[in-house]
């Protein structure tokens, strides 16, 4: 198994508020952790949906998905922008963790998509991650 398991909500939330401080988005209002609640129609999720855990020293890999869904296409596209400003980063620290690596997967650019019979815009962008657990 891997080095190190982490404790994956508390990890998720860590991931959540540290996208939020620097994407300027609100935690719980602009930007949620796990999924992209029914009734909001502009804001985005960092979203833990998957892991990969290795037989040797490697870090256990967590994907990361941070999606959107907009109103307007340009708060999709400032979204984006705004991730892919951040990465790829090495040795950052996420809640009790240090990050071996944030890497970027895969991106698109926004996409329609109607809901309830109004169009929105999405925007994903996949990352990988290995987080290790700091101990003092």
């Amino acid at each position: 198994m891997g080095l190190e398991m982490i404790d994956t909500v508390a990890f998720e939330q860590a991931l959540t508020a540290w996208f939020a401080a620097r994407l300027d988005l609100t935690v719980d209002a602009e930007i949620f952790r796990g999924a992209l609640p029914v009734g909001e129609s502009s804001a985005a999720a960092v979203i833990i949906d998957g892991s990969t855990v290795y037989d040797d020293i490697r870090p256990t890999e967590y994907n990361v998905q941070i999606l959107g869904r907009y109103e307007d296409r340009d708060d999709a596209c400032r979204l984006l922008d705004g991730v892919a400003a951040l990465v790829p980063a090495y040795g950052v620290v996420v809640g009790d963790c240090r990050l071996a690596y944030l890497l970027t997967v895969g991106t698109g650019m926004p996409y329609v998509s109607g809901v309830g019979g109004t169009l929105r815009y999405y925007a994903s962008y996949n990352l990988r991650c290995a987080p290790r657990p700091i101990r003092i």
